[in-house]
């Protein structure tokens, strides 16, 4: 049988920070029998130091890159063996020797699982941070980027799809780990997908050309992921003009949330008229001054305004104002005649709906 005698020497190297020399399926067997004796036979617990010797040895197979499943059929081995010893002893109580390596088995297994969990989640971090810098490095147009995709193992794309979301509402504390999880459901760990994550919004970067049914997955996964309806907006790049592009994305979040239209994914062409006409300049303020001349009529005023949201139904218009149509249409000639143009025409109406949205959107920044 397997005594602490032929064990002892394995644990006085380990302790001075040497590698074991035995194999693990040898040395689990030994640290049992070992432990065996001492719990078995002289009733006493297994000494902290050969606990530590376990996870060190545990940790060295890990950093030299011995397969977990090894180690675990190591450890059942191991107990098998002990018991198979121990069943030749005439005095011995096998319900003590049985209870007693179905203990250490599952001793054995946790440290082996806990080992290489935190590899695991180590390894994870570690890249979740190389491409988290990497990302940056793209987007502001560092020179290192090629080195770092290099030693990622990743080809870098001349053309990406941008994606912001604002995931300000969404809690917790575990966001990155959703978000990495989502993206790599939707696209493969193996894909060039980046992301980093910031306090208020995380910037996804997809190598294009991504399929639209793609984009729209992942937001869908992150609604489902983070608990909470995702703003977001998407628009191509060139790898070259990533932080511009970024920013407009970024401002089409902030055009959508003020004029209050519901959380989801925006493309360009949705709010591409919005943005244009929320640009400074001379354009924005002779169309923000069409309704100057009613400033002074609030009821003209209030009257075109719901007549326009209501998409110029006299009826809709008539029952949100609390009028009948025949004072809706008087006021409306009045509207016509205070503004110098007809209101009713094309061009008239397409000034009043810019107006109005110009109206709308300072009110709300």
């Amino acid at each position: 049988m397997l005594t602490q005698c032929r064990v002892g020497g394995t644990f006085t190297r380990v302790a001075a920070g040497e590698p074991p020399r035995s194999s693990p399926s040898e040395f689990i067997a030994a640290w049992m029998a070992a432990a065996t004796v001492r719990t078995v036979r002289d009733g006493q617990d297994v000494p902290e130091d050969h606990r530590r010797a376990l996870k060190a040895v545990v940790a060295e197979w890990v950093s030299s890159g011995v397969e977990v499943d090894s180690v675990l059929e190591a450890c059942r081995d191991g107990g098998a063996h002990v018991l198979s010893d121990w069943a030749n002893e005439p005095y011995a109580d096998r319900l003590t020797v049985s209870s007693t390596v179905v203990r250490l088995v599952s001793e054995c297994t946790i440290a082996v699982n806990n080992a290489f969990s935190y590899r695991s989640r180590s390894h994870t971090d570690d890249e979740d941070a190389a491409r988290a810098e990497l990302a940056h490095a793209l987007i502001l147009n560092r020179p290192h980027r090629t080195e770092l995709a290099v030693q990622l193992g990743m080809t870098l794309s001349s053309h990406y799809v941008v994606v912001v979301l604002d995931v300000s509402r969404a809690a917790g504390n575990r966001r990155a780990v959703a978000i990495r999880g989502a993206i790599d459901s939707v696209f493969g760990r193996v894909h060039g997908a980046m992301f980093v994550l910031g306090v208020r919004a995380v910037t996804v970067l997809v190598p294009a050309p991504a399929e639209k049914e793609s984009i729209d997955a992942l937001v869908a996964r992150l609604d489902g992921v983070l608990g909470a309806s995702i703003m977001a907006a998407t628009a191509e790049a060139d790898s070259t003009d990533l932080a511009r592009t970024i920013d407009f994305a970024f401002e089409l979040i902030t055009i959508a949330t003020s004029l209050g239209r519901r959380n989801k994914l925006y493309r360009t062409h949705e709010l591409v008229l919005e943005y244009q006409m929320s640009r400074p300049g001379p354009g924005r303020d002779a169309m923000a001054a069409v309704l100057d001349p009613l400033r002074d009529r609030p009821v003209l005023l209030d009257t075109i305004t719901t007549y326009i949201k209501c998409q110029q139904s006299r009826r809709l218009a008539s029952k949100a104002l609390y009028i009948h149509t025949n004072t809706l249409d008087n006021r409306l000639r009045k509207v016509s005649e205070v503004l110098g143009f007809d209101i009713g025409s094309v061009v008239g109406q397409r000034k009043l709906e810019a107006a109005i949205f110009l109206e709308d959107l300072d009110r709300a920044v």
